[in-house]
């Protein structure tokens, strides 16, 4: 990030920021459940496509360890650590797309396609 023009570098922190809270918040719902009205939601969409509560807590923890890295890029300016965390922000993404075209409506991945645009942008930022 430190070769960005000052007003790139800003968009990108300020992309990095949302989806480092996004992904602790919907990490540790999927790890540690503690709300039940969303949990119960989550579960009712995981159930549809088949997937069960293990595979609800490896999302959690892998939407986790994405937030965890982006969270250390951005108060270390790592680069590697950024580009790691945004390519599982991606994965996850892509996936929560496949499942809900497949089984839900296109408003039900709107939140995947904007966690995976944004993941793309600080995957291409960290290119050029």
């Amino acid at each position: 990030m430190l070769l960005l023009n000052p007003i790139r570098r800003i968009l990108m922190i300020i992309i990095a920021t949302f989806l480092a809270i996004f992904f602790t918040l919907a990490g540790s719902q999927k790890i540690f459940a503690w709300s039940a009205v969303v949990f119960k939601i989550q579960s009712e969409f995981l159930r549809r496509y088949g997937l069960g509560r293990g595979h609800m807590y490896g999302i959690g923890m892998i939407e986790s360890t994405a937030a965890g890295l982006i969270i250390f890029a951005i108060l270390t300016e790592h680069e590697i650590a950024l580009q790691l965390g945004a390519a599982l922000i991606l994965t996850t993404s892509v996936g929560a797309c496949y499942f809900h075209f497949k089984y839900d409506t296109f408003k039900d991945a709107i939140p995947a396609i904007l966690t995976g645009s944004g993941s793309i942008s600080l995957l291409v930022s960290g290119l050029l």
